[in-house]
């Protein structure tokens, strides 16, 4: 779990200064999710702020001007730095063994989100464990109670203290092909990124369904998940159709690179254009499938992309870009969402979407994350 709902202005002000040492930054990173209590309970690293009851705003002063604070769940992954992983790392029948998936060798050719094999040894037990995006990223085990449990706890807690519902995170990702066979896919990378072995499987709507009865359904609250890995309308509407008893909305990225940016930083600008058809196809797509059957958010990008404005907009022409993109989102059916960027932002600067694309790769997604600046 992690949040930037609130920050301090001392620690806002240290941010603007981004590390740059790379294995400083990845550091600080794994601890983000370390500091998660037993009973599920979670305080908000430092590094990116603090919990709001040590803050002078809190939960209830949010609630006295009429805001409404959802949180992020990371639920398909912890940090390999989490409490959790360092116990199950310890032994083949610790306790917290199977809130992971642990094998005696790599059973497939699956890659990962981010590059590489799945799979990661750890000379500990002499095992590997999955992890469908960073190493540093082991995927708990959702087919395992107590670990659903656990998470159901933790959801529970924070929705106890006033939150009003959560984005989840990689939420397609939650189940994954446990007989783990080969890729026959052709690619010519050794580990073929076929996101279908854990991606968008059927077993997850149990876990989501359990979810909602559990805790959702309970509380008066809302719910988006991130539904990546191709999901299509129709899956869309298995996990948030006004039937489904699942979540509220869900989030896609068919639209997100309609000019082929996408692993593009190796691309001249004038090889970067946007296909104007393609996108409006897209959001047609989305638009009638959905229509009448379910909530459909309406955004332009997540912490995952480049800046819009440079992406489908022209640097020359920033403010009317804006106002374009803007207005575009505007005209479609449901609920509107907008990424709060810093306004100071090294990208501001930039001449090209190529050094757009390179900055981005340069500083992770955690510079896209950055809050607004209100003053």
């Amino acid at each position: 779990m992690n949040s930037q709902t609130y920050w301090s202005k001392r620690e806002a002000e240290a941010l603007k200064h981004r590390i740059t040492d790379e294995k400083e930054y990845d550091k600080q990173i794994k601890r983000i999710y370390s500091d998660m209590l037993d009973n599920c309970q979670s305080e908000i690293n430092a590094f990116y702020g603090r919990y709001a009851s040590k803050e002078n705003i809190s939960i209830a002063e949010a609630k006295k001007r009429d805001m409404y604070i959802m949180m992020d769940i990371v639920a398909n992954h912890t940090s390999s730095e989490h409490e959790w992983f360092k116990e199950s790392r310890k032994s083949k029948d610790n306790p917290y063994r199977d809130y992971y998936i642990w094998r005696d060798e790599p059973l497939h050719n699956m890659g990962s989100v981010f590059g590489g094999s799945a799979w990661e040894y750890d000379e500990t037990t002499n095992q590997y464990y999955f992890h469908a995006f960073a190493k540093g990223q082991p995927d708990l085990n959702w087919s395992n109670p107590k670990l659903r449990e656990k998470m159901f706890e933790m959801a529970k807690w924070w929705l106890d203290k006033g939150v009003d519902g959560f984005r989840v995170d990689a939420v397609a990702h939650l189940s994954r092909d446990m007989t783990f066979q080969d890729s026959d896919m052709e690619h010519f990378e050794k580990y073929k990124p076929d996101w279908k072995f854990f991606s968008n499987r059927p077993e997850l709507h149990n876990y989501l369904k359990e979810f909602n009865e559990k805790v959702f359904s309970k509380y008066d609250c809302m719910t988006v998940g991130e539904a990546g890995g191709g999901a299509t309308p129709r899956q869309a509407l298995d996990y948030s159709g006004y039937d489904s008893h699942e979540l509220d909305m869900t989030f896609t990225f068919d639209h997100c690179w309609e000019n082929g940016a996408f692993g593009a930083d190796t691309k001249k600008d004038e090889e970067i254009i946007t296909n104007v058809i393609s996108l409006k196809d897209v959001i047609s797509k989305w638009q009638l499938g959905l229509y009448g059957k379910g909530w459909n958010p309406i955004y332009w990008l997540n912490h995952d992309h480049p800046r819009v404005a440079s992406q489908y907009g022209d640097i020359n022409y920033h403010k009317e870009s804006c106002k374009m993109l803007c207005n575009t989102l505007g005209v479609n059916r449901s609920g509107f969402y907008k990424w709060k960027h810093r306004l100071e932002h090294p990208s501001d600067r930039l001449k090209t979407f190529a050094e757009n694309i390179l900055l981005f790769k340069e500083y992770h997604q955690d510079s896209s994350r950055f809050r607004i600046n209100f003053s």
